[in-house]
């Protein structure tokens, strides 16, 4: 290790990196994680900082290698520079494992009092002694189990959302950026901001923000992490809908049948009141320009996706029953309408199709929102009868030690239906199914101006053609019936007017994107598997950007 330039060694170095960061990622121990990068100033003495310069400018990055490597100070600052992009992707992994350990931090999954020093990595256990029942890290009681409320010490260093709701909204206490924050300083106090000032250079972000808004960086990194095989569970789950300037983050492991209702009454709708207030503030004072406008325009912008994701929330809230024991996807399924991250939201809406097929009956949620046809299934299948607690009332033990199902008369069935059978679920479930495909919201038009002397657009008059109508066309037919939609209900969809579209779909079906079903007059229009991709491609982007 005295020569780190050596190529030989150099890859060394590299291959021992990439193996360390992998092990973390594979093992998931948040302990190792937290000590990991637990603040340790006397790693990288002053001649070294005051050597960075540059993109060279990571003493966050210097200390991992430190502790990954066993090298000092001026040997990690040397592979630093030798290493260039090459360790970029590397140490995103493991920054990536790291954000996503402050967050659970925030939620009170891990305990933050490993990262601090205050307690003290367990000891590994023998690889045959019984598995524990929390992973290592965790916040527990005294008796090893999940921490409750009643569980925490008064002088825990770290604030914790109990209820599992976190919320992208600036000024709200639950903020997700903020909570992260905090749990930043906890752990680095006076270095909080250079630390998180690296990691968005690490993670290729302006802000931590960014970070957390785009579907395609913190979601995705969390999708993998939390993917095994075939196997994919998140349990940090981000719900929006419209251009996503507002998004709901929920922790799976604190769900109950309350948790839609709670994001409804006691952050949506209150969020909505706040935004139509400052935007009634605004457009009294009459012409705007310059900040003025733009906050208008902004603030109209989060109106609409706020008022598309509650709408979406209103129709899911009353079909909600989460039942751990189903699995995530299949929890998840029902909120596919919201699910930003396309690809994510393909692996559910499909899930979502096979409950609807009958495919999941031993689900939880397929007994509670189709109870009667589960329960006939349960007459002939003694398997789904246990899952759903009706083997007692549709089956017993013969002498031999054979199970046969019971003689049981219509009428005693159909009462054991209605039983099972809530109307507000069946009317709500009649509503989610009948609901149009999911689209983004129109994008508000530019609050006028005093200084650009140009007219208002009469009514009647067609939407220009842009790069965001074909986008937002796309997604729409991402989320058509197999035989398509017309230009009218796009149209209609997009909030435009049908003869704006015209030049869209042109371009659209030369460029392969779409195809055209049936003649001119009443044609209809799916996507082609090269739209599909672009769709999978633009998921997450920000149509700013």
């Amino acid at each position: 290790m005295a020569n780190c330039a050596n190529e030989v060694t150099l890859m060394s170095c590299i291959n021992r990196l990439h193996a360390s960061s992998k092990a973390f990622l594979l093992l998931q121990r948040p302990t190792d994680i937290a000590n990991d990068f637990k603040p340790s100033l006397n790693l990288v003495p002053e001649r070294v900082i005051s050597a960075l310069s540059g993109s060279d400018r990571s003493s966050f990055l210097i200390e991992r290698l430190i502790k990954a490597l066993g090298v000092n100070a001026e040997e990690a600052l040397g592979i630093l520079r030798s290493l260039s992009d090459v360790e970029n992707p590397v140490i995103r992994r493991s920054l990536g494992s790291v954000i996503a350990w402050l967050l659970g931090a925030s939620y009170g999954r891990w305990d933050i009092r490993y990262a601090t020093g205050e307690r003290q990595s367990p000891e590994l256990p023998d690889p045959f002694d019984p598995l524990p029942i929390c992973p290592p890290g965790m916040l527990q009681n005294s008796e090893g189990l999940p921490a409750e409320p009643k569980d925490v010490p008064s002088d825990y260093p770290l604030r914790i959302s109990w209820p599992g709701i976190l919320v992208d909204d600036e000024n709200h206490p639950e903020d997700i950026v903020a909570r992260v924050r905090e749990a930043i300083a906890v752990i680095w106090k006076g270095r909080a901001e250079a630390i998180e000032q690296e990691a968005c250079g690490i993670l290729g972000v302006q802000t931590l923000r960014d970070y957390f808004r785009r579907p395609s960086d913190f979601f995705a990194d969390h999708l993998k992490r939390y993917t095994k095989s075939r196997r994919q569970a998140p349990i940090y789950w981000q719900l929006s809908s419209g251009n996503g300037s507002y998004s709901v983050w929920l922790y799976y492991h604190r769900f109950t049948a309350d948790t839609l209702y709670q994001v409804l009454d006691k952050f949506i709708q209150p969020r909505i009141q706040e935004a139509e207030r400052e935007q009634f503030s605004l457009e009294s004072q009459g012409v705007l320009s310059g900040v003025a406008a733009t906050r208008l325009q902004e603030t109209q912008a989060l109106l609409q996706d706020l008022r598309l994701l509650k709408k979406e929330l209103d129709l899911v809230a009353a079909l909600w029953n989460p039942n751990l024991n189903d699995g995530v996807i299949i929890n998840h399924a029902l909120l596919w309408r919201i699910t930003p991250y396309s690809p994510w939201q393909k692996k559910c809406k499909e899930c979502w199709d096979k409950l609807v097929n009958g495919d999941y009956d031993w689900a939880h949620l397929a007994f509670h929102l189709w109870p009667e046809r589960v329960i006939r299934k349960c007459t002939t299948d003694r398997s789904l009868a246990i899952a759903h607690g009706l083997e007692e009332c549709l089956w017993q033990e013969t002498q031999s030690g054979n199970w046969l199902p019971k003689q049981i008369s219509e009428t005693d069935l159909h009462a054991l239906i209605t039983e099972h059978t809530k109307p507000s679920v069946q009317s709500a479930l009649e509503q989610f199914l009948a609901a149009p495909p999911p689209v983004a919201a129109a994008r508000t038009r530019a609050a006028r101006s005093t200084s650009t002397g140009t007219t208002r657009r009469s009514r009647g008059t067609a939407t220009p053609v842009d790069a965001e109508a074909s986008r937002q066309t796309l997604f729409i037919l991402n989320a058509a019936p197999a035989e398509g939609l017309s230009r009218n209900d796009i149209a209609d969809l997009l909030g435009v007017e049908a003869s704006s579209l015209t030049a869209v779909i042109k371009q659209l079906k030369e460029t392969g994107q779409i195809e055209q079903l049936g003649a001119a007059r009443g044609a209809k229009y799916r996507l082609t598997e090269q739209g599909r991709s672009v769709v999978e491609s633009q998921a997450g982007e920000d149509p700013e950007a």
